[in-house]
């Protein structure tokens, strides 16, 4: 339960911009002397809040004996069309270790990443010195996850790139010996157009073929850079941050949202009931979003285990500040506490059950049951749009903070 208190106050922290990530005076029963550097290598998670993907961490140098940080996302099973894809997040030199706390911090501050946004990411030691709590940051979205060495190597789907080439090697394709792929040879001309390729990689070397017939290879080095033969030429090239895909939620019914019908812990903090809509990613089924919701601009996230109907609600911004304590985050119960809440929420066919943590950085002000009944199939499938309430009945002012920890 320590480190479950840990994780989740790490999480807070970063959330506010406060990137300690590891306060060891605060949270550990005794004083840890944590290693001088984190090693060079590769990290990967062994577990994940988030049910839809796994992580991993590749430090490793560059060129100019510059540290490299790159997280990579691996898509799960259950992520839908995103089932087994690989990409890269975050790829920067922005990199710093603190040893009195055992935290090596990694930022973005120009957007340069599969988000588009600021990003920061944290390792944290943890007291047994192996392990390591991955605390990441986007925009207003946050996740979590616990890594371990390994001496696997990271995948090779990525965006690599080199003075005069630019190569998108993917990692679903029909067959592992036909993954597909993109080839730039003049990156530096905005009108020019990639060429279509497909690829192999196995026993650490990897070939490819264009859609023109031109072939090549590529194979890792010591620093996990991509060294690249392609047109009697050899590119030595670095990992990149992939390009995100769009990813569009289209309506698929219509509904009433209700908060607090019930009270868990805590007490009601919004006790709004109006109508909404359902909207569904075109990317993995799992995936909805109902809007409006509270004052959120974009509605609130859902992901449904289509095994046993269990709801997973990533930790996401109201859209509402409080004046003492700052943003407020809504969070499924069950991830919030560690499971040491009892939770149903679920999705029965007709009404999302959602048991919700309405959460600031020092604590909670309650955690409700709330939900969203399904009344019609929706006519127009039109796409989610930004949908901000600006009229809730809230009273924060009077509001208690629980600070209880689990």
């Amino acid at each position: 339960m320590k480190n479950y208190i840990k994780t989740l106050a790490m999480l807070l922290m970063v959330s506010l911009g406060v990137v300690s990530c590891n306060d060891t005076e605060e949270f550990d029963d005794y004083k840890v002397t944590y290693p001088t550097s984190v090693p060079l290598g590769y990290y990967h998670s062994v577990y994940t809040i988030d049910g839809n993907y796994e992580y991993g961490v590749l430090l490793t140098k560059n060129d100019k004996d510059s540290i490299v940080f790159q997280l990579i996302m691996e898509g799960k099973p259950t992520a839908g069309q995103d089932s087994a894809t690989v990409r890269t997040l975050l790829s920067t030199t922005e990199v710093s270790y603190n040893d009195t706390i055992g935290t090596l911090t990694a930022v973005d501050t120009l957007g340069q990443n599969f988000y588009e946004t600021n990003m920061s990411a944290c390792m944290a030691y943890q007291k047994n010195k192996h392990q390591m709590t991955l605390s990441v940051e986007y925009g207003k979205k946050r996740f979590t996850s616990v890594l371990v060495p390994t001496t696997d190597e990271p995948s090779v789907a990525s965006r690599w790139i080199a003075n005069g080439l630019v190569l998108d090697l993917k990692n679903v394709g029909e067959t592992p010996e036909t993954l597909p792929g993109l080839i730039y040879t003049d990156p530096a001309n905005e009108e020019a157009k990639p060429e279509k390729l497909v690829y192999s990689y196995a026993a650490k070397s990897g070939e490819f073929t264009t859609e023109s017939g031109k072939k090549g290879t590529f194979n890792y080095n010591e620093n996990y850079q991509l060294v690249v033969t392609y047109n009697n030429t050899t590119y030595t090239c670095d990992r990149t941050f992939s390009v995100p895909e769009p990813e569009n939620f289209v309506q698929v019914a219509n509904g009433v949202y209700s908060h607090s019908v019930g009270v868990i812990e805590g007490g009601p903090v919004f006790t709004d009931v109006y109508e909404s809509s359902l909207y569904q990613s075109d990317k993995n089924p799992n995936s909805f979003i109902i809007a409006p919701w509270a004052n959120s601009e974009s509605g609130l996230n859902v992901l449904v285990n289509p095994a046993d109907g269990s709801i997973v609600v990533p930790q996401q911004y109201t859209g509402v500040d409080d004046q003492q304590y700052g943003p407020m985050f809504a969070v499924d119960v069950a991830s919030y506490t560690g499971g040491q809440v009892q939770s149903n929420s679920h999705f029965d066919g007709k009404v999302f059950h959602l048991d919700l943590a309405y959460v600031v950085s020092a604590g909670f002000f309650g955690m409700v049951n709330e939900t969203f009944e399904i009344t019609e199939t929706a006519a127009t499938n039109g796409k989610v749009e930004a949908v901000k309430r600006n009229n809730l009945t809230y009273a924060l002012s009077g509001q208690k903070l629980y600070k209880k920890n689990f």
